[in-house]
């Protein structure tokens, strides 16, 4: 399979790119030094943030993701390892979790949570980003009739996998309870409709949705929510 299908099998849509897009520009004044792209998948992420000059290690449990990541990103080192058997050889500045935790169990997330903190440098940053169970466009689908209440998992996102979903209380709690220092817990971006619409609407408004949601009193309708920890 090529990169293109991979790109395509991996579900990966125009405005889940956008959204990335979005997310560096939030993170990078807290990326720095040897970083660690956990779940980093076919590499598209990957290759941002090695346009910020860090020196990047992209992990994950796909094998058929990591040889198109090789292709998609060939300067970076890549490594084939689930999550809960990743034993890293060296310690990091900067640990980075998109979309990552929302695939594991309440236990397998905080216990890899907290083995996290034991891979960072003194004052190494931990960034996670995952979808809000509380979203603005949850409430509406809800509303719609398209869920039971507005923490239900939707079908995309059982497609891809989800076990549970999250709020920003309670990643803020699971991090402190490993013993992180909360930098940053924010929204990233208010997303009324589904990706398939949202890549209808212009470059203008999506902007505008994007600066609007850092508003703190904003940040629990976000779709999507990150937080940044220090060890």
């Amino acid at each position: 399979m090529g990169l293109e299908g991979e790109i395509s099998g991996y579900h990966l849509q125009s405005f889940n790119f956008k959204l990335a897009d979005y997310f560096l520009k939030r993170i990078t004044p807290y990326c720095k030094g040897r970083t660690l792209d956990l779940g980093c998948g076919i590499g598209v992420f990957t290759k941002k943030l090695t346009s910020l000059g860090l020196d990047v290690l992209g992990v994950d449990g796909s094998e058929g993701k990591i040889e198109a990541a090789k292709k998609n990103v060939p300067h970076v080192k890549f490594k084939v390892s689930l999550f809960e058997e990743y034993v890293p050889g060296v310690l990091f500045d900067t640990v980075i979790a998109k979309n990552v935790l929302e695939h594991l169990t309440d236990d397998g997330s905080r216990k890899l949570i907290s083995n996290i903190y034991s891979w960072l440098n003194p004052h190494g940053k931990f960034i996670a980003y995952v979808p809000n169970a509380l979203g603005i466009h949850r409430k509406i689908g809800y509303y719609m009739g398209y869920s039971k209440s507005f923490g239900e998992e939707t079908k995309d996102g059982v497609a891809l996998g989800h076990i549970q979903s999250w709020t920003r209380q309670k990643l803020e709690l699971d991090l402190n309870a490993a013993g992180f220092k909360i930098l940053e817990s924010k929204g990233l971006f208010l997303k009324p409709f589904p990706n398939r619409m949202m890549e209808l609407i212009n470059d203008k408004i999506c902007n505008a949705l994007f600066e609007v949601a850092n508003d703190p009193m904003l940040a629990d309708l976000c779709s999507g929510i990150y937080i940044v920890g220090e060890r």
